[in-house]
């Protein structure tokens, strides 16, 4: 069988190259595509127990959010005994993001720039956290911090990292400004999956009676699978909101942590819409790979059976000749299989899908890659039992005083192939062409800013209360830099910002906050349509100012020079200077926000948006 596969080979050389190739790449790009769709739907899976762990929502009006006063979520925690255990955190990137740690003394001190999170003691049990070394309930020492493995690596090597202090090197927010000390060290979480690997402590005191200001996500871990519906209602029907303060019809809405990826804003969230395209994309050329195998098979045929049926009168059966015909298939299909293999390596270390988000490592999708083997070889079966029943059923002596090409069935078989295939490519290739009108919408979107001469730079606290001012002026030396703004948040990098609720005489209402500067608006280009921008003047004696964006002012019906009252801060007249055109810092899929530019802030502003020239070198200037 192998001395004729290698005849095979060597005669029909363009068919097997061809063959092996499509089949290579197609099998490359289904092994490349399904592991991005495993990893989309297997999302929070890697906690032992994700069925059982929910996020709450609250619901004002019916409208969502997710980030809950740190009073409203212990009581949530605190009014059911089948909640076992419970964890709050912070929107890590927006709220918390890197904090300036160092390790060792004197010459020996390294600094690193780290994520930092400050949490509840239960989040250990909540998410299954595997430690390597240390104490797994070390967080209920408010001095200790849990680290993940990799970063127990970059700081330590191949130390112990286990009592090791790391020095705060500025203010934490819920944490102060203070040493402390490494309690152990757990497996870090692979990517998919809402909980990052970072450094997490115990939060202290901070915001622990406050009703009004939301910065909190709360997960709840039940007792028995069944008890999230039956909380819920319960706790709508007898639980006392008033402490909120709220004119609105409150109420709270739970999401199971496997739920949360496609269902939530606020977190790290997918379009299960997308996973379902990536997955029949990933089908659809698989069924063309294989169409276009069999295809090959049955235009050989003919070419065939004349070499077939010699075979017979020297003495071999039917049943050898077909279990050789679809030995050659599986093992064509097999060695195309191990190409494929070779391209995603290829691919991976070559950097080439660096677009999807999974981890791409063949070694590291197992499953993934005995699933595509097995497709391959029921490829190749598939492929090769055809041609393999239809070429030996010729009388030998009729085959070889003759010609012989595919009969009627065959070529109409063929025909369908080859049309099926028609069709499939010819659908691709329209959704091809949408998804590039889509791209460039995407790209030629009118965000109501302009973001095409910004340079972002992320600065510390401490380097914004001490250097600012030193920073703008040594900036603006450069003749390429017109100007600098500042705000709270990296607007343009969530789905979600930080959010307060307002009254306007007697209409109560939420939005984002954008904590700002007084010349960010000029500087990003955002245009006033109504009223004026904020002026230094605006915040004397403690005030506040804000800016509206258009659709926010639509739906209140407020006009510029008002004031609105700031229920969270209870700060009760804040001056509207003026109304903006509408902007867009969120994904297109939300729909309108709310927007509401803040000045007066006594927050720290890190983050600086530099407005460079037109004309100017952007690399020169970088």
């Amino acid at each position: 069988m192998i001395k004729n596969f290698i005849l095979v080979l060597k005669r029909f050389k363009t068919s097997a190259v061809l063959n092996i190739a499509g089949l290579s790449v197609a099998l490359a790009a289904f092994t490349a595509i399904m592991i991005q769709v495993h990893y989309e739907y297997s999302f929070d899976s890697c906690h032992p127990h994700a069925d059982r762990i929910y996020t709450v929502s609250m619901l004002r009006n019916g409208e969502p959010t997710n980030i809950l006063p740190r009073a409203f979520a212990d009581a949530v925690v605190a009014s059911s005994s089948h909640i076992k255990d419970a964890t709050i955190l912070t929107p890590i990137d927006e709220w918390m993001g890197n904090v300036y740690v160092s390790t060792g003394y004197g010459t020996y001190e390294k600094g690193f720039n780290e994520p930092f999170e400050t949490c509840y003691r239960g989040i250990t049990q909540i998410f299954g956290f595997e430690f390597t070394e240390g104490d797994p309930d070390c967080l209920k020492d408010p001095e200790k911090v849990i680290i993940p493995q990799s970063m127990a690596r970059r700081m330590f090597g191949s130390e112990p990292a286990t009592g090791k202090p790391l020095h705060l090197k500025e203010y934490v927010w819920t944490k102060g400004h203070k040493d402390l000390t490494v309690g152990g060290v757990y497996k870090d979480f692979p990517g998919n999956t809402q909980i990052k690997n970072v450094i997490y402590t115990e939060i202290d005191a901070s915001q622990k009676d406050d009703w009004m200001s939301q910065n909190y996500l709360l997960y709840l871990l039940f007792d028995a699978d069944g008890e999230a519906a039956a909380f819920e209602e319960n706790f709508n029907r007898t639980f006392d909101f008033s402490p909120l303060n709220s004119d609105s019809k409150i109420s709270i809405s739970l999401t199971n942590l496997r739920d949360i990826y496609f269902e939530q804003t606020g977190f790290r969230v997918g379009n299960e819409n997308t996973a379902r395209i990536l997955f029949a994309i990933a089908l659809l050329v698989i069924i063309i790979a294989a169409i276009n195998y069999m295809n090959f098979s049955i235009a050989l045929t003919p070419m065939r059976i004349r070499s077939l049926n010699t075979q017979k009168i020297l003495g071999s059966s039917t049943a050898e000749l077909r279990f050789s015909l679809l030995g050659e298939a599986v093992v064509m299909a097999f060695i195309s299989w191990l190409f494929a293999l070779f391209i995603v390596i290829f691919s991976v270390n070559g950097n080439l899908l660096s677009f999807f988000d999974a981890d791409m490592h063949l070694e590291n999708n197992i499953p993934i890659v005995l699933v595509t083997g097995a497709i391959a070889l029921l490829t190749g079966l598939a492929a090769g039992l055809y041609p393999a029943f239809y070429s030996t059923t010729f009388q030998p002596a009729l085959v070889l005083n003759g010609n012989f090409g595919l009969s009627p069935t065959g070529r109409k078989l063929r025909t369908f192939l080859i049309g099926f295939q028609y069709i499939i490519s010819i659908c691709l290739i329209i959704s091809a062409i949408f998804m590039q009108k889509q791209n460039r919408f995407l790209q030629n979107y009118n965000q109501g800013f302009d973001k095409e001469q910004i340079a972002i730079v992320q600065l510390s606290n401490k380097m914004y209360w001490g250097s600012k001012n030193l920073y703008i002026n040594q900036l603006k030396e450069y003749s390429g830099i017109e100007d600098v703004a500042f705000s709270k948040q990296k607007l343009g990098a969530s789905d979600g910002y930080t959010g307060y609720m307002f009254r306007y005489k007697e209409t109560e209402f939420g939005g984002y906050t954008l904590e700002v500067s007084d010349n960010f608006i000029s500087v990003m280009r955002i245009p006033v349509i109504e009223g004026r921008n904020f002026m230094p003047s605006d915040t004397v004696g403690g005030k506040i100012a804000f800016v509206l964006n258009k659709y926010l002012q639509k739906e209140i019906g407020v006009t510029a020079g008002e004031p609105i009252e700031m229920t969270a801060w209870s700060v009760p007249l804040c001056n509207v200077a003026g109304i903006a055109g509408d902007v867009k810092f969120t994904s297109l899929r939300q729909g309108e926000d709310r927007i509401l530019f803040l000045f007066g802030s006594p927050a720290a502003l890190p983050v600086s948006y530099v407005r460079l020239k037109a004309g100017t070198n952007l690399f020169d200037a970088m």
